[in-house]
């Protein structure tokens, strides 16, 4: 007898299952907003496609990838700044190395985050993090390795005659329990009384002699241009901000003084952005900042680094799934570390703990035990994001757990702890070659078989051609063939799991006819 759930079910487009993919399909269109600064500086892109890659040597020569063909020309220099990428299999997987890879969803911070005396301003090409010191001047801000009075760095970007007018200046007197953002108009009056004549030009040397001892004004110009140019390649991180200027959002933010980094409302999810649209980013944003007085360009990138990174990666992690649940549990896994993010041993406590705005979004009781309690968490299949991977604070999931957790019967009923122990237990079952189908269930087993690779269903109608130990080989009506791997899943121990095939060669199908499935999900 089934038993179906009437409180849950999947939904056929807004699902988790289905964001990898949409990212993946945005790469030449995101690629092309990224490039636009350097037609400003008089490049012209004469290259920008996505090819097959097929062959190749070296170590990563058995890795399913594609080559993303990037060619700019200025006068007669050509840059070349293609990169292998991983091609995106089955909507969610990767092979690197001969080996299938799940790239896990990232939880990022908004832009702008504040943290103790703090607030730092994360984009995928730089940090910038504003902090208050006991003496004036009392505003520094950290920005491309060197520290240096926010008043100073502003006097240089708008000029001293454009702050006078907008803050009053002139007129200006401290209030005795300043905010952060009055200590800092306190440091515009003191730096202006203080250099008096000062020009913008002179300012902008200032700003050159922090980051250099040499051609001190070209560096200061150097640095105003960098400020400008991040939110022009940075097109991911662009769509979080209110203006169109990094300085801008610096001050607003200073302004408002407190956005709270533990409130999902304040979160993201990313995946292809960390993967490949922050690298891009980052090479765009050196090649500008390097070459925007050079009449005869120079530069050069390593092609293969984005795949190397995927072979190591903490985020990028092998399907060493034993079970369809901890395929699920993967598929669905969000995390707090990766590229542009933290490190496991700098996460604070108090990202790990449990938060209301979780509710609706991410399971609170899913979660590792040990080093990777509150790290590694679980999205709900039907978690509601913006059009920019943000959550959306209008709505929230009907479903308020993971999957695995869906799966225990009367879950209501259970605490916490053993909810998290069950969901953790329920990943690690093995196979059992004979089996009597439970007489209790949670109505929810049937819900996501179709997203895992342990059930094989036809996508159109056609016709099986050929069946053998590893594959079964089906050409659909519209000519189109498809493969699919049948072969025994060898994880820790040999012969981990085995298929049940449902038809041999010859045989007629349907659209949405399970052709195999793992004895895993049989019945």
């Amino acid at each position: 007898m089934n038993i179906i759930n009437p409180n849950f079910k999947l939904q056929d487009a807004n699902n988790i299952f289905n964001l990898r993919k949409a990212e993946y399909e945005q790469i030449i269109p995101i690629a092309r907003q990224i490039l636009e600064p350097v037609r400003e500086l008089g490049f012209e892109i004469i290259e920008l496609e996505l090819r097959d890659s097929r062959f190749s040597s070296g170590e990563l020569s058995k890795t399913i990838k594609q080559s993303l063909v990037i060619k700019i020309q200025k006068n007669t220099s050509v840059i070349d700044l293609s990169m292998f990428i991983p091609k995106l299999l089955d909507n969610n997987y990767m092979v690197i190395n001969k080996r299938k890879k799940i790239p896990l969803f990232q939880l990022f911070d908004i832009p702008i985050v504040t943290r103790g005396n703090s607030i730092k301003l994360r984009t995928n090409v730089a940090t910038l993090m504003v902090v208050k010191q006991k003496e004036s001047p009392y505003i520094y801000v950290s920005f491309l390795g060197k520290k240096l009075p926010l008043s100073l760095l502003m006097m240089a970007y708008y000029g001293p005659d454009n702050l006078t007018d907008r803050y009053d200046l002139l007129n200006y007197k401290a209030p005795i329990n300043p905010s952060l953002f009055e200590y800092l108009i306190t440091d515009l009056s003191e730096m202006l009384s203080e250099s008096k004549g000062y020009t913008q030009d002179d300012f902008i040397h200032e700003v050159g002699r922090v980051y250099s001892k040499f051609n001190a004004k070209s560096k200061g110009l150097d640095i105003m241009y960098a400020l400008d140019l991040i939110a022009k390649v940075d097109v991911m991180t662009a769509r979080f901000l209110q203006t169109d200027c990094i300085m801008e959002e610096l001050l607003l933010a200073i302004n408002d003084e407190v956005y709270d980094d533990t409130l999902f409302t304040n979160k993201r999810v990313r995946c292809f952005e960390y993967l490949l649209f922050s690298k891009l980013s980052k090479i765009v944003f050196d090649l500008c900042f390097s070459n925007r007085t050079t009449k005869q360009p120079k530069f050069n990138i390593n092609s293969t680094q984005l795949l190397s990174e995927c072979n190591v990666s903490d985020i990028v992690q092998f399907d060493f799934s034993i079970n369809p649940l901890e395929e699920l549990t993967k598929l669905s896994r969000i995390s707090l570390l990766g590229p542009g993010g933290f490190k496991r041993e700098n996460i604070p406590k108090h990202l790990r703990d449990i938060c209301p705005t979780m509710f609706g979004r991410v399971c609170p009781v899913d979660t590792p035990d040990r080093d990777n309690c509150g790290v590694l968490q679980n999205l709900i299949p039907n978690t509601i994001l913006d059009e920019n991977m943000k959550f959306d604070s209008k709505y929230l999931s009907k479903q308020p757990i993971s999957i695995p957790v869906s799966m225990v019967p009367f879950l209501e009923h259970d605490d916490q702890t053993r909810l998290q122990m069950a969901s953790s237990q329920m990943r690690q079952a093995i196979l059992l070659k004979n089996f009597d189908e439970p007489m209790i269930k949670s109505g929810c087993e049937h819900l996501y078989t179709d997203q895992t690779q342990f059930i094989k269903r036809a996508k159109k109608n056609g016709e099986v051609v050929h069946i053998d130990n590893k594959y079964i080989i089906v050409i659909y009506d519209d000519s189109q063939a498809d493969i699919f791997d049948i072969g025994y899943r060898k994880i820790y121990v040999e012969h981990m799991d085995f298929m049940n095939i449902y038809v041999k060669p010859g045989d007629k199908f349907k659209a949405g006819d399970i052709l195999a499935e793992s004895n895993f999900c049989k019945n």
